[in-house]
């Protein structure tokens, strides 16, 4: 038994659950989050300032994202490919009332240089509505200044920091995972 009252193989049975269930939230939660905030950016859509009319036009919602596809946390990628995959499944079915999902990711090897680059792209150039699901705290936290002086939302950062589940005691983002 160990300290508190557990046999080793029921904590391993636990670990083992826990870790499941990481990986259970981890890969449904963003699809859930995801959906939600597509229907509320369509819903949105009639009250958008004309910094965002100005841009992607009435048949399509620009969604911006950074993933680390490359570097030492490149095994998170696949939620970028996953949620891609997903907008094209959304896209497939008519869209959200009939406008289509242009999500566009981009590389940032999880370097918060790198991240505020691709950042920079996605505001600057590609015009995207808000950011989805970002990941990692470092690499949300380094453009959260940004996107905040730009009025870009951050949505469901992907991080474990309690920072990001507090909206209503700042002015971050609202966190997802």
């Amino acid at each position: 038994m160990g300290a508190i009252g557990i046999t080793r193989p029921r904590m391993e049975q636990l670990s083992r659950f826990r870790t499941a269930e990481t990986i259970r939230r981890l890969f449904t939660a963003p699809r859930r989050n995801a959906a939600t905030a597509l229907i509320l950016a369509a819903m949105a859509a009639p009250a958008l300032t004309e910094r965002a009319l100005a841009g992607p036009g009435d048949n399509e919602i620009r969604i911006g994202n950074t993933m680390p596809y490359t570097g030492p946390a490149s095994a998170y990628g696949v939620i970028g490919k996953v949620m891609a995959a997903y907008f094209d499944k959304v896209n497939a079915e008519g869209g959200i009332r009939g406008r289509k999902i242009n999500f566009i990711s981009y590389d940032d090897a999880y370097n918060p240089t790198k991240t505020m680059e691709a950042t920079r792209k996605l505001v600057e150039e590609d015009n995207v509505l808000f950011l989805l699901a970002s990941l990692g705290t470092n690499t949300s936290q380094a453009v959260h200044p940004y996107l905040n002086a730009k009025k870009i939302p951050q949505l469901f950062v992907a991080s474990g920091a309690t920072m990001w589940d507090q909206p209503q005691d700042s002015d971050r983002g609202r966190g997802g995972v």
